[in-house]
């Protein structure tokens, strides 16, 4: 099979973003979950809107990759850990929890950044950029896979998603997922966890745009 592979880089030197580009001019530089993950002086928390619009404004950053969940409105919210009580001051999970309940969520941090859902996000910010969508497939509450069919609807949902200007990519780690988000017209990439995974995906017969390879194993 045809398979395309992708250098990207993930994450934030905020001082040498510049001197980054300059140096490995073949390299995309997004930022991983907006701002970075567990990075005790990021400005802004990962996943907020505010964060994904600081990335975005940073001279050098090609895109961003972000984490959806589904609510039980089947609504779309960034959103990176299983339960809410870790990083905000809710209780539960997202797919147990209605759109309502959500609204008046916040973060634990000095700013108190609300959560946000994937529609609220400008799409200005986006023109010209990568947009890499880490879909999480389960309930971490329930220990439950949904329904690939209800990410889809809610995607479409959102009018810039079918933007041509703006370079979108769905993060899928649920190898039955990757046909039914190619056959709905997404580009897919597959978020192998270990060398076997993306064994198994290079000799299968599944079509999918490339592979996200954790640098652990690289």
């Amino acid at each position: 099979m045809n398979f395309k592979f992708f250098i990207v880089i993930f994450g934030f030197t905020f001082l040498g973003c510049r001197k980054s580009k300059e140096d490995f001019s073949f390299e995309s530089i997004n930022g991983h979950a907006a701002t970075g993950l567990e990075i005790q002086n990021s400005i802004y928390h990962d996943n907020s809107k505010e964060g994904v619009e600081f990335a975005l404004s940073m001279d050098g950053c090609d895109g961003v990759e972000i984490d959806i969940q589904l609510s039980k409105n089947n609504t779309l919210w960034l959103y990176h850990d299983v339960n809410l009580n870790s990083e905000t001051n809710g209780d539960g999970c997202i797919p147990n929890s209605t759109d309502d309940n959500l609204n008046h969520l916040t973060y634990k941090t000095v700013k108190k950044e609300k959560l946000a859902k994937l529609g609220e996000l400008d799409p200005n910010y986006f023109i010209g950029k990568n947009l890499f969508i880490d879909i999480r497939h389960s309930n971490g509450c329930e220990s439950t896979v949904l329904n690939a069919s209800d990410f889809i609807e809610a995607l479409n949902k959102i009018s810039y998603i079918n933007n041509k200007k703006i370079s979108i990519y769905i993060l899928l780690s649920i190898e039955s997922w990757i046909s039914i988000f190619k056959n709905h017209g997404f580009t897919v990439l597959f978020s192998a966890n270990t060398y076997e995974e993306y064994d198994a995906i290079e000799k299968s017969n599944i079509l999918n745009d490339g592979v996200i390879i954790k640098n652990k194993w690289i």
